[in-house]
């Protein structure tokens, strides 16, 4: 036998070899999709039209998704962009979720695991790392004729489920005046025995600008927030505000409420100004992203994607480490395409630009969506290790050239194309990082 076709034998032996892994390496998932949030309530055979629930390997790095209001079988993104129906591979996943009109601001949630070689699996339950989720849509049955209230400062209590707040979001009915401009503001408050006019803000005041020709039903309104921003006691009753800016145009707005009739929300009720509301909820979601985990590398300012980067094959972000290791990064780009293909992107985390890398690299697929493609990446505990309050430097490549966005942000650290610093720029992107594992001493007396 020649060594040529030697070579050609064992070449078709490693295919046929991967070809086999891939096949038995796969389970399927005999019933749907589901995800209760923070109700008790199971939306089957989908959850939220608006909220986006992803999948990601832990183990690989490769992008998979399952948007449960899209497809509740879910998808796997294979190599190459192909999508293989409906089994997943072998391995642990991370659940996370991101902002609605899809700027970076994703919360990690906990590991789940998929089915795996032939074994099949009922149902996946999809809890998303939310404080708070009331955003159902299944009709008018549900909500009944008139699912909204007006007024111009609402309150919603809610229970905290984890120490962080990442993301606020709500949706409204509408806003009065015909074409008139509504900012709408969003804080976080502390209940006490008096009336809301007398509770405490714990958060700084955020806004977002509903515009004239803006019809707020058709939209989710958000404001992100860091980690490191807001301090919430697990367990604890808090509440979160929305309210008219004094400056708007607009005189006040309805708010879309979903009539509790003994399946709802039961850990808090909405406020109209200072009056009870005890049979409605505020249509909203307040993330707090899983607990052990922070987000303090996010955009928190202007929301709107105003700014390109400039198109290159390599970005980069600095940033000042908050945690003890990397969780995930989140980013965003664009091809010029309606729907942007779906490249690999390479992830590699450095201790400076041009530096030494620290830990595996993660290889992403990106998902595409409308004028944007999503690519993230998920490392385990312990995989990379961070220092708090040292610099790093994360950088992802693709195969060809793309544009991405940049914002005016005071966060510490630049971005960068193709190793080239864009001076007092930050990319459009977020990063999550493992905060230190909590050690409970145990006294010599109480070990007796």
């Amino acid at each position: 036998m020649s060594r040529k076709l030697l070579l050609m034998c064992l070449l078709l032996v490693v295919l046929l070899t991967i070809a086999v892994a891939q096949t038995i390496d796969r389970g399927s998932i005999t019933g749907m999709f589901v995800t209760d949030g923070v109700t008790g309530q199971k939306a089957n055979p989908h959850g939220w039209s608006e909220e986006l629930i992803y999948v990601i390997s832990a183990d690989r790095g490769i992008g998979m998704g399952i948007r449960t209001s899209e497809n509740p079988a879910g998808w796997y993104t294979m190599p190459g962009g192909n999508q293989d129906f409906p089994g997943f591979r072998s391995g642990q996943y991370n659940i996370f979720s991101l902002a609605y009109d899809r700027i970076p601001a994703f919360s990690i949630g906990p590991l789940v695991k998929m089915a795996t070689n032939g074994e099949k699996l009922e149902q996946v339950v999809l809890n998303t790392p939310a404080h708070y989720s009331v955003m159902y849509n299944k009709g008018p049955d549900e909500w009944g004729e008139s699912p909204w209230t007006h007024g111009t400062d609402f309150y919603q209590t809610f229970i905290a489920t984890s120490n962080h707040v990442t993301r606020v979001a709500t949706k409204l009915a509408g806003k009065d005046g015909d074409h008139q401009e509504l900012t709408l503001n969003y804080a976080l408050y502390e209940p006490n025995d008096g009336p809301p006019s007398k509770w405490k803000r714990i958060s700084p005041i955020r806004s977002r600008l509903l515009g004239k020709g803006v019809d707020p039903i058709i939209h989710i309104h958000y404001v992100i927030y860091r980690s490191n921003e807001v301090n919430l006691t697990p367990g604890k009753k808090y509440a979160v505000r929305f309210w008219r800016d004094p400056s708007s145009p607009s005189p006040g707005f309805s708010i879309v409420a979903f009539k509790d009739k003994g399946n709802g929300y039961v850990g808090g009720c909405l406020y109209n100004g200072d009056e009870q509301l005890p049979d409605l909820d505020a249509y909203a979601y307040v993330s707090g992203g899983q607990p052990g985990t922070v987000v303090n590398h996010a955009p928190v300012g202007d929301m709107d994607l105003k700014e390109y980067s400039g198109s290159a094959q390599r970005f980069g972000q600095t940033f000042k480490a908050t945690g003890t290791g990397l969780a995930g990064v989140d980013i965003i780009y664009a091809d010029g395409n309606a729907s942007p293909r779906p490249f690999p992107v390479k992830f590699q985390l450095y201790d400076s630009p041009g530096g030494k890398a620290i830990g595996p690299s993660k290889t992403c697929y990106g998902l595409p969506l409308t004028y944007q493609a999503r690519a993230s990446a998920i490392w385990k505990r312990g995989e990379v290790l961070l220092t708090p309050g040292k610099t790093y430097y994360i950088e992802w490549t693709f195969p060809t050239s793309v544009n991405s966005w940049v914002l005016n942000e005071s966060l510490p650290g630049e971005a960068y194309r193709d190793g080239k610093i864009l001076s007092g720029k930050d990319l459009a992107m977020s990063i999550a990082e493992y905060e230190p594992v909590q050690t409970t001493k145990t006294s010599p007396r109480a070990s007796k």
